[in-house]
């Protein structure tokens, strides 16, 4: 039988069929193995890790960034993180390093999964050619060809006039979603825009909202912001009305109302703010009660307890402050007892007992309120020395120092005062020698010299006191020079004028103290023409040109 005979047969073509379907299955096969034992550089993906992850601790550095209320740190990141994950956050990194405004403090689950979603939509289009190269240019710091894809998406996927069917409604979803991640590696006053554009193609998504009143507010349009978050809570409150059993939406419900009382006091209504964050706080106390081993709730509690403490302390009602903070200390110390290596938690209750100090202080209770400053101490130097390296335990020391040398003071204890007020003005100078450019460790290094400095003059040690109140100066200058708009550094400078002018005769000369009292002067002059003293600071202007009359009479 010749060949062509032989394939025409029938069974043999069926043999032959299925003989080279076994060599293309076996050939397929031994391909996929090599290529999974040996990938190229094309097929190696990475791997996508949650942003869930959480950072217990964000220092202020290069490598640290907030990204829509979350902060991440780059030498953090676990071994497995995603490449493209990494790249992103990076360049987002340098983005918001250059945007000053660019600062996002609401808190949401739903935003840190925002870049890892990014991310795997990225590579999972790896067919899609635009994506590759989005992804490509992502790799080498470009941003743009990325922004470029996401607007593409969107408008390929948004579907103009019907807004009904459940398919356009799901291509709207997906065109609001690129939007939002658009709005993650913009700045924020394009951030605004793009999230606009996201309410308009998903206008009864509550997230939306939020993001959107959050970047308002950043912006300084409280307005907006108000009127961002008020739809959020209207949407948020018919979600919760169809589903009252869903504990998530509960939550929202009462971040929304906290939201708008942040809006509210921003804007000086300190009355709707009290509301806001009762009606807040009442959803809080409904999740937490029935469940004392849910600690989140439970958390939530505690700080709804402290905010609301904050507001009443500013209106005046120190009663009503008390009555908050002792039941944020009473949840806060439950929580230690549960978990007691639990640093948060540590930290959190030694501010339970500043404020309550505090409000103590304010009553004339000199003596609980110095009991809640030692137990305060106690815990904030057992932190401290957990952990030297943490700046903010350090000042957390520093500041329970001071609260303590000015109960002391008050009794009449100079030398207790000074021990302590050194004590800060210690780690103080320490925090400053690491980050001479953190402005708020520059003016708490003012005020020590300023409070030892007056502990020293009292002491009758006048070359003490000029030394520390020459550098309380040297410190309140430099700051005011670098913004002049920041009223509390402007009266900073005036009250180490007036400091220094008082050791007249006592190695500052008459004319050293009328500089003093004239730069005081001139200062005090244009905060009240400008109406930025406040009802206690209005006798300034008066009461320094008697100084300084009393001075040229001589």
């Amino acid at each position: 039988m010749s060949w062509t005979d032989w394939i025409l047969d029938q069974d043999k073509r069926e043999l032959l069929t299925w003989f080279g379907f076994g060599v293309a299955v076996l050939a397929g096969g031994f391909w996929k193995y090599y290529t999974w034992k040996h990938p190229t550089h094309k097929d190696r993906k990475p791997t996508a890790t949650p942003l869930s992850m959480q950072f217990e601790t964000i220092h202020p550095s290069k490598k640290t960034f907030n990204l829509y209320g979350t902060g991440y740190n780059l030498n953090t990141l676990p071994a497995d993180s995603s490449e493209v994950l990494s790249l992103l956050m990076q360049q987002v990194g340098k983005l918001q390093s250059t945007d000053k405004q660019q600062q996002f403090p609401s808190e949401n689950p739903q935003r840190q999964a925002q870049l890892q979603d990014l991310s795997e939509r990225l590579l999972q289009a790896k067919s899609n050619s635009s994506a590759g190269k989005a992804l490509k240019w992502l790799q080498l710091g470009d941003l743009k060809p990325t922004a470029d894809y996401l607007r593409e998406v969107a408008r390929r996927s948004r579907v103009a006039g019907d807004t009904v069917s459940a398919k356009s409604v799901a291509r709207n979803a997906k065109a609001a979603r690129a939007m939002r991640h658009l709005a993650s590696i913009s700045t924020t006053v394009d951030a605004v825009q793009v999230l606009q554009q996201a309410t308009e193609y998903e206008p009864d998504y509550a997230l939306n909202w939020w993001l959107l009143g959050d970047l308002q507010r950043q912006a300084g349009n409280l307005a907006q912001a108000e009127q961002a978050y008020r739809t959020m809570l209207r949407l948020t409150v018919a979600a919760s009305e169809a589903q009252p059993s869903d504990s998530g939406l509960q939550r929202d419900l009462s971040e929304a109302h906290y939201k708008i009382g942040d809006i509210q006091l921003a804007q000086g209504d300190r009355a709707g703010t009290l509301l806001s964050y009762r009606a807040s706080h009442a959803i809080f106390e409904r999740l937490a009660q029935p469940d004392v081993e849910n600690t989140s709730w439970q958390c939530e509690l505690s700080a709804s307890h402290n905010k609301i403490g904050n507001l009443l302390q500013a209106q005046g009602d120190l009663a009503g402050a008390l009555q908050a903070y002792r039941a944020d200390l009473t949840i806060t110390e439950r929580l230690v007892q549960y978990d007691a290596v639990n640093v948060v938690w540590q930290r959190n209750l030694s501010v339970a007992h500043i404020n309550i100090g505090d409000i103590l202080h304010a009553l004339g209770d000199s003596a609980g309120a110095l009991m809640s400053y030692r137990t305060s101490l106690t815990i904030r130097e057992r932190l401290a020395q957990q952990d030297a390296t943490n700046t903010q335990w350090q000042r957390d020391l520093s500041v329970s120092d001071d609260n303590i040398g000015n109960i002391l003071q008050e009794q009449g204890d100079q030398a207790g005062a000074l021990l302590f007020y050194r004590a800060a003005l210690s780690i103080r100078e320490r925090l400053v020698q690491q980050d001479a450019a953190n402005t708020q460790w520059q003016r708490d290094l003012s005020v020590s010299n300023e409070k030892v400095g007056d502990i020293l003059q009292a002491q009758g040690d006048r070359a003490g006191a000029l030394r520390c109140y020459r550098a309380d100066l040297a410190i309140a200058e430099r700051l005011a020079q670098l913004d002049a708009a920041n009223v509390q550094w402007q009266t900073d400078v005036v009250v180490s004028c007036v400091k220094l002018s008082s050791l007249r005769g006592q190695g500052v000369s008459d004319q050293e103290a009328q500089g003093y009292l004239q730069r005081a002067l001139e200062l005090a002059e244009r905060l009240q023409a400008a109406g930025k003293l406040n009802a206690q600071q209005q006798g300034w202007v008066e009461a320094l040109r008697k100084k300084l009359a009393e001075i040229n009479a001589k």
